[in-house]
């Protein structure tokens, strides 16, 4: 019998089909001899051939779960037919294997399926409760910096993967009720095999792993948690020490997943090094974040970048000297030029921060400490250790975010760095106890997410295993992992204008180009690049704004504007807003004169807007101004639109929650609106987010009334303010509604039961433009900086450097300063507002009168029907034209259609001008 290669299947089989093994295990070594080769092949013959499959149980020792609470039972979580099918598939596998049986325990645990990227899911159980009430295992995780050495001039290397090795170590007979968990619709089960989640696993599995390999295999094997590694100088010793080790997990119960043993390599990489006949060599893994830093575009780049800097000065010789050529461009009055000597001190400068001192290697005596960050385009985090003379590196991390990822709020980009930072530094912090740093408060609830579905249970699996602590740090003295998360290549997902030479010529802008062309110390505030035109046109909040290319607007000829008004305000993502809010959404990418006139026109002759869209008449009453705040998520308003036609994912309702200070909406679709879900999306979504609320301004609907909803507020301390009875314009939630309503009628268009898959959108569309009472957009206010939409808007990004310079203050100050200025004018423009429109609320109608034969629309007054689904909630608002007949008096006409039928008298609030849909 011989193991002969079968390339086109990149497998090696043996000839009698007994094995069939991936050719990465068997790849063969650089430096084997032909008759080395034959020893391996009879050697993986004899091994593998008689080695069983499956999983394994191990006769050795079993694992015991000892808590110090009584017994918890938690209730599974709801899940749809198709997920109950694979619930129930995985668990008839566990039977099938032996690794679970049907359990009588009084402890319970959710379970979680997890989709994986082939659209399979994978079965797990949410220990998390369990691991709190745990007796934590003091036993030890090898410490392999003593080993690292025996791995120093390895000419042969190997790799054993254990198969599944949770699942090949038995239970206590008394420890298996701790582990049980319900199926729904099948009963309640617990594990006879140690399960994936409970934190003494890892322990657990190492006392076993050491009984199997023991000291007199040293120096030539060591494990650290389930991986086996064999190193040897000699080819024949190599294979009598593998054949040793495959005999004693034999012998032990324990088997191994064969595609994924490497066998006889050259060389592999282990605990953040490579190895080889050469020796230990730095894995470009640690330092490719530093190796990769790009040379800043600004001002602000080189400030975040010397901070970053900063932080290590203690270990970098001659400090002050070799960044003088940097430091020199942040003075004030300093042209930001980068010179060929600020490019060499760059590069002198990364080359020490990943070589030592620096850069150290893993001492597994220390503790280790990741500081992890994320932006709104990257992720960074750098693995520290605490040494007597100051905090030292292990490794550094960059990424960047893919385009959904960039979706994320930015609690979830935070809890997204903190995930990603401990899976790729997993070799490792595994099996100890760390300490995550992050500058993001709200990730202390992360290890206690109730009902996590999606994203959130992925991560929550995720971390079960780890037993870690979350320390909070100002984001000041956060600058390692911020500059890392703000370094990585940035793509735009919008798209700039180019100006087509074949379109009717713009004598204006053609002559403005060319004079910045030939004289541009005339125009300093001006800039042409690659045929195009940009003015600087700097922001109130500048020290918000980043990078300062934001402040430098394309702009647009003539035969391109229409087009360009029609993105800002006809998309979804738009939502067919006013000239308030399209103008500042073109304002803040673009420039052109009389742009405030041309959107004006633009929008007065849209017909999607003049029928859809309410006419806000003062009606009786007057209104008395609400006291000032000062601070977002201080006072929020919560409200309930519907109910709707039915949608196609079976939503009837809409959760609006409403941010009274930044006007950042909430939305939320509901299947149904009780006051369990409504309280449980306010808490989940609301208070774990954003904070506690001090007051809460609902309606009188049954479910802000009931007992649920009222001890959720007691709860939290919130006070819940009821607006009056049929008088819902008290709630600033309504505004909302309002828009939220009338965008989605702009969109749905025939199919109304679409508009829950709209909801999405038109909350980006509200929460991105700006608002007439704060001046700013709802995102800008919470988080510093504008919201990019694909699709939406342009920005210049590429190579473009500003003559301008921006007062020199330290970054962190700046944004301060920015978001206490922000606050403080949001206060003053609210209070103004309020008391404005409290004295336009009281003023009288006004007056409107039409002419015989002069188009109008009337208001639409057909009746929901939900056997049609058909809502007036979602329909026109005004439906049109008609013709005034007869002027009956100054209050009411007569009407007719276009055939001259006589279609009644309407009062004239009813009626509106009809207006051509012709705006360009």
């Amino acid at each position: 019998m011989e193991i002969v290669p079968n390339l086109s299947q990149n497998v090696w089989k043996f000839a009698v089909d007994e094995v069939s093994l991936p050719k990465s295990t068997l790849l063969p070594h650089s430096a084997l001899l032909p008759n080395e080769q034959l020893k391996l092949s009879n050697f993986l013959q004899d091994i593998f051939s008689k080695m069983p499959n499956g999983i394994g149980v191990t006769n050795l020792i079993k694992h015991r779960i000892i808590t110090t609470s009584e017994p918890i039972k938690q209730k599974y979580y709801p899940v749809s037919p198709i997920v109950q099918e694979s619930i129930n598939k995985e668990l008839d596998a566990l039977l099938k294997d032996n690794i679970v049986e049907p359990s009588c325990s009084p402890w319970s645990s959710p379970i979680i399926l997890v989709k994986k990227k082939d659209n399979s899911y994978r079965f797990c159980v949410d220990f998390r409760k369990i691991n709190k009430v745990t007796v934590k295992d003091a036993y030890p995780i090898p410490q392999v910096s003593a080993t690292l050495d025996k791995l120093k001039n390895a000419k042969y290397l190997s790799t054993i993967d254990i198969k599944s090795a949770f699942y090949q170590i038995p239970l206590e007979e008394d420890s298996k009720q701790f582990t049980a968990f319900t199926i729904p619709n099948r009963g309640l089960f617990q594990f006879k095999r140690l399960p994936f989640g409970l934190s003494n696993s890892p322990a657990t599995w190492q006392r076993c792993i050491d009984k199997v390999i023991s000291n007199d295999l040293e120096p030539y094997v060591f494990v650290y948690l389930d991986d086996i590694v064999v190193v040897t100088q000699d080819f024949d010793k190599h294979l009598s020490t593998l054949k040793e080790v495959f005999y004693r997990l034999n012998s032990a119960g324990l088997t191994v997943s064969k595609e994924k043993c490497a066998l006889c390599k050259s060389q592999l990489k282990y605990l953040g090094y490579i190895v080889n006949v050469n020796g230990l060599h730095v894995d470009n893994d640690k330092v490719e974040a530093i190796l990769n830093l790009p040379i800043p575009k600004g001002i602000k780049d080189l400030r975040r970048i010397l901070g970053m800097i900063s932080w290590y000065r203690r270990f970098l010789p001659n400090f002050a000297h070799l960044t003088a050529p940097l430091t020199r461009l942040t003075g004030k009055n300093i042209k930001f030029i980068w010179s060929d000597e600020c490019n060499e001190a760059f590069r002198q400068i990364k080359e020490l921060l990943i070589s030592a001192p620096v850069l150290s290697c893993p001492d597994f005596t220390l503790p280790f400490i990741i500081q992890c960050d994320a932006s709104g385009f990257g992720l960074g985090a750098v693995l520290t250790q605490p040494h007597s003379e100051g905090e030292r590196i292990v490794a550094f991390i960059s990424r960047s975010l893919n385009k959904n990822e960039r979706n994320y709020s930015a609690t979830e980009r935070e809890c997204l760095a903190v995930l990603w930072s401990i899976e790729r530094f997993r070799p490792y912090i595994e099996g100890a106890r760390f300490t995550v740093v992050t500058d993001h408060h709200s990730l202390i609830w992360l290890s206690n997410l109730k009902d996590p579905r999606g994203r959130l249970s992925r991560w929550a699996v995720a971390m079960q295993q780890y037993d870690f602590e979350i320390i909070h740090r100002k984001g000041r003295e956060h600058v390692v992992p911020d500059c890392l998360s703000r370094a990585v290549p940035v793509v735009d997902f919008v798209h700039n204008i180019s100006h087509n030479p074949n379109n009717a010529s713009d004598k204006w802008f053609d002559s403005l180009r060319e004079s910045i062309v030939l004289q541009p110390q005339k125009y300093p505030n001006w800039r042409v690049q690659d045929n195009k035109v940009y003015k600087y046109i700097p922001g109130k909040y500048s020290d918000l704004q980043e990078p300062e290319i934001d402040y430098w607007k394309q702009v647009i000829p003539k035969q391109d504007r229409a087009n360009l008004i029609s993105k800002a305000h006809d998309l979804v993502t738009s939502g067919h807003f006013g000239v308030y809010k399209t103008f500042h959404k073109l304002r803040s990418q673009f420039y052109w004169p009389k742009m405030h006139a041309d959107v004006t026109r633009y929008i007065n002759h849209c017909k999607v807007c003049a029928e859809n869209k309410h006419d806000n008449k003062p009606p009786a009453g007057f209104m008395t101004s609400r006291s000032t705040i000062k601070r977002p998520w201080e006072l929020i308003a919560a409200d309930i639109v519907g109910p709707l036609p039915k949608s196609t994912e079976g939503y009837m309702y809409i959760l609006v929650v409403v941010d009274y200070f930044s006007k950042f909406p909430l939305i939320f679709p509901l299947r149904k609106a009780t006051a369990n879900s409504i309280s449980k999306l306010i808490e989940d979504n609301v208070f774990l987010l954003f904070g506690v609320p001090s007051s809460i301004i609902v309606d009188n609907g049954v479910q802000f009334r009931s007992n649920i909803f009222t001890n959720l507020m007691k709860q939290y301390n919130v006070k819940i303010r009821f607006t009056s009875y049929y008088h819902a314009q008290a709630n600033p939630s309504e505004r909302v509604n309002k828009v939220l309503k009338t965008a989605l009628s702009c969109f749905v268009e025939q199919n109304q039961r679409k508009w829950s898959s709209l909801l999405p959108k038109v909350a980006a569309a509200i929460r991105s433009s700006r608002h007439e009472v704060t001046n700013n957009s709802p995102y800008f206010i919470n988080f510093g900086s504008e919201m990019n939409l694909d699709g939406n808007t342009c920005k210049f990004k590429d190579n473009l450097e500003s003559d301008v310079q921006i007062e020199s203050n330290p970054i962190i100050s700046n944004r301060v300063t920015g978001f206490n200025d922000l606050y403080k004018d949001v206060q003053k423009l609210i209070t103004k507002a309020s008391i404005k429109m409290s004295s336009q609320y009281n003023l009288r109608r006004r007056d409107v009168q039409y002419i015989v034969g002069q188009p109008v629309y009337k208001k639409n007054f057909m009746l929901s029907d939900a056997s049609k689904y058909y809502t007036t909630k979602l329909a026109p608002k005004y439906v049109g034209p008609f013709y005034i007949s007869r002027r009956l008096n100054p209050w009411n006409y007569e009407l007719k259609d276009r055939d001259g039928a006589k279609k009644g008298v309407f009062n004239v609030k009813d009626l509106k001008p009809y207006v051509n849909d012709s705006p360009n």
